[in-house]
């Protein structure tokens, strides 16, 4: 267990994929609860802090022996800096339930590698690499539109997830933000990297359960 380091997660009793919020079942727990039991197998509960408006939800945590952190109704830079104020741990890793499979051996890995970056970088992102044909404001990103190229040669392009997020304390606070200017992209597999945004999303993910367990104990 990491003595230094510390986890926030984000709550709310309703969201946009649940009346129910992350309070929702997934498998014979909540999407909170699935969250808590994964990351307490990483860091102590007593460094493990539910940032949330919801006395339902603070109620819930406390049962699981974890702490609360009220959050009020501000925007989220403001509630970055409000939340790891009250942390006195130096290492913070941010995660949301809504990335159910980022599993305990993904939050070891990416810890491990924050612990041991060098100056260049300043925090560590989740993300799934994508290397496909990328179009924004009809301009090519990765390609050349006049030539035909194999999608192997074509450049990555990366994605952050919401899965894990990890920094010193005084990077969120100074960037009021997730992470820094120079993240480190920490690539995640196709399972873990999947993010619950609405109600077919949540039923894809239930299904995948089984999935996630059989990839777990095949490490």
């Amino acid at each position: 267990m990491y003595k230094n380091a510390a986890v926030v997660i984000p709550a709310l009793e309703k969201n946009r994929y649940s009346e129910d919020g992350d309070l929702v079942r997934f498998g014979d727990l909540t999407l909170l609860e699935w969250k808590i039991a994964q990351v307490k197998n990483l860091i102590r509960g007593e460094n493990i802090f539910i940032s949330t408006p919801s006395s339902k939800i603070a109620k819930i945590a406390k049962a699981y022996g974890v702490n609360i952190i009220k959050r009020h109704k501000i925007d989220m830079s403001k509630a970055i800096i409000e939340c790891v104020k009250e942390i006195d741990k130096e290492i913070i890793i941010w995660t949301h339930v809504t990335s159910p499979f980022v599993s305990v051996i993904d939050f070891n890995n990416m810890l491990k590698k924050f612990l041991k970056l060098g100056s260049g970088y300043d925090s560590l992102i989740s993300v799934s690499r994508l290397q496909e044909y990328i179009i924004f404001k009809n301009q090519a990103l990765n390609f050349e539109m006049t030539k035909v190229v194999n999608r192997n040669s074509l450049k990555p392009v990366y994605k952050i997830t919401n899965g894990c997020f990890i920094a010193r304390k005084d990077i969120y606070i100074k960037y009021k933000n997730y992470f820094g200017i120079r993240p480190y992209l920490y690539e995640i597999d196709m399972l873990a990297s999947m993010e619950i945004k609405d109600i077919t999303d949540l039923t894809i993910a239930s299904d995948l359960i089984s999935l996630f367990f059989k990839k777990e104990l095949q490490i």
